[in-house]
């Protein structure tokens, strides 16, 4: 065997531990990670920790197709998230800031809780523990912005 046959089918160094995490696309690896709640969380914001945290999961066509779903059962009982629509990039973030902008305080607490609850609906019907595992946090975000938008209404 040749030196540059010998020296190609030498494996490399370093641990598979370390080649594995260098080889993973940085939206995976990010992708549990919510944005850090503060005072200038918002609804579009959580809606987004959402799809970073569920799309490198179950892929971002189903995910289009189930937040597609959960928002015209969340739209049936509030009608101001009708324009909302979902792309494979995400949710339609203009069209849901127009919504929530033009509805009082205790009606876009209702329309996101109602929204929140139908993502975990489709989400645990499709994958159960594992995607509602990584959304809690944003899960719970969106429980807090919920509760003291209405006790500031």
């Amino acid at each position: 065997m040749s030196a540059a046959k010998a020296k190609r089918g030498k494996p490399r160094g370093g641990s598979a531990a370390k080649r594995v995490r260098k080889h993973t696309p940085a939206p995976v690896a990010r992708a549990a990670q919510p944005a850090a709640a503060s005072a200038r969380t918002t609804y579009p914001q959580i809606v987004e920790d959402i799809w970073r945290a569920v799309a490198p999961l179950i892929g971002a066509i189903t995910l289009a197709a189930l937040a597609q779903s959960a928002i015209r059962r969340a739209a049936a009982q509030h009608p101001l998230l009708e324009r909302v629509g979902v792309t494979i990039d995400g949710f339609d973030r203009i069209a849901l800031e127009d919504a929530l902008a033009g509805a009082s305080p205790t009606a876009q607490a209702d329309a996101m809780a109602e929204l929140g609850k139908q993502l975990l609906g489709v989400f645990e019907s499709v994958a159960g523990a594992l995607i509602i595992k990584q959304i809690w946090p944003m899960t719970q975000q969106l429980e807090q912005l919920v509760g003291a938008q209405r006790s500031g209404a």
